[in-house]
């Protein structure tokens, strides 16, 4: 297609009679923006807040370009470029918050009675709510609402941070589409392998496990028909001892990923 006619948008007419129209975009899918915050603030598997606070007129710039993308942009690119923006939505969106009443103590401090800040509608999307075209996206509605149910990938749980310190670390680039699964794969055989979020006792056939293997079980049971099966495909060595493994889940701690300077 002609360069010109592409940037007016072409009306496809479907079969069944639908029409859809192709929107142009400039968005960047390096999420270049994003890398550039987080290679200053991601250190040691935790998040140097203070630092990133140098960059958060950087950081609001880079979410108001993910707040303009519509609907009928998304639906014009590819999978990996969606799930891709959503990540980076999320993480990008709880890195504010945080900013936004740093210093605190825990995630959780952000959170009032019958006001969490994972219900709270903090990303101003309506069009993309899957509910409330008015109502602004929470953090919720984008994990378990959007990624969770349209892209089925139980990976995503390496890769969403929640800013606790039991969370899975913050990676120090944006998800991009190009290394999407690379990424992912990464992400999710760190985590594994995180002696301070996953515990193994091979001569004790026991394993303390993350919660996030329990409060999604179903995500990782859905992908490989267990979470231990889905454990072993990731864990260091020959993990077939986690067949008849006694599992407990490991307490959670809410407290922030903050990593100070010296």
């Amino acid at each position: 297609m002609h360069p010109s006619i592409a940037s007016l948008g072409i009306a496809i007419t479907l079969s069944l009679g639908l029409s859809l129209e192709a929107e142009p975009s400039d968005f960047d899918h390096t999420h270049a923006a994003l890398t550039g915050i987080l290679e200053l603030g991601v250190r040691d598997g935790g998040v140097d807040y203070a630092a990133l606070g140098k960059k958060r007129a950087e950081l609001d710039a880079y979410r108001v370009g993910l707040h303009a993308r519509t609907p009928k942009e998304l639906a014009g690119w590819e999978s990996e470029e969606r799930l891709a923006f959503w990540i980076n939505l999320y993480n990008a969106s709880i890195l504010e918050a945080v900013l936004a009443k740093y210093p605190i103590e825990s995630i959780n401090d952000l959170s009032k009675k019958d006001d969490s800040i994972w219900d709270r509608p903090i990303i101003p999307m309506p069009a993309h709510h899957p509910g409330d075209k008015k109502r602004s996206l929470s953090l919720n509605n984008v994990e378990n609402d959007i990624v969770r149910p349209l892209f089925e990938d139980p990976r995503i749980h390496a890769a969403l941070n929640c800013a606790a310190a039991s969370c899975p670390p913050l990676q120090a680039e944006a998800f991009v589409a190009e290394h999407l699964d690379a990424q992912l794969e990464a992400a999710m055989r760190s985590f594994v392998n995180d002696p301070l979020r996953n515990r193994y006792e091979a001569k004790k056939g026991a394993a303390g496990l993350s919660k996030i293997f329990d409060w999604f079980a179903s995500d990782f049971v859905d992908a490989e028909g267990s979470v231990k099966a889905f454990i072993q495909k990731y864990i260091k060595g020959d993990g077939k001892w986690l067949r008849t493994a006694r599992i407990e889940f490991l307490e959670y701690s809410w407290e922030l990923n903050d990593r100070k300077q010296p």
